[in-house]
């Protein structure tokens, strides 16, 4: 999650790493996971939500 919300170059290159031995079907209940989640603070929220996009685009999740 915290990679989605902050989406720099350094959380980039972790992910370039990590998705090739994730599961996109566990990634994308963890992403509706924190979509509904009602103790996140609104500013990581509207970050999260304006990240994935370009996250989804780039992995394919």
């Amino acid at each position: 999650m915290s990679k989605i919300i902050r989406m720099g170059q350094k959380d980039m290159q972790d992910i370039d790493e990590m998705i090739a031995q994730c599961d996109k079907s566990q990634i994308n209940a963890i992403v509706n996971g924190v979509l509904t989640r009602a103790d996140l603070y609104e500013g990581k929220r509207r970050q999260f939500v304006k990240n994935l996009k370009t996250f989804r685009e780039r992995y394919d999740v």
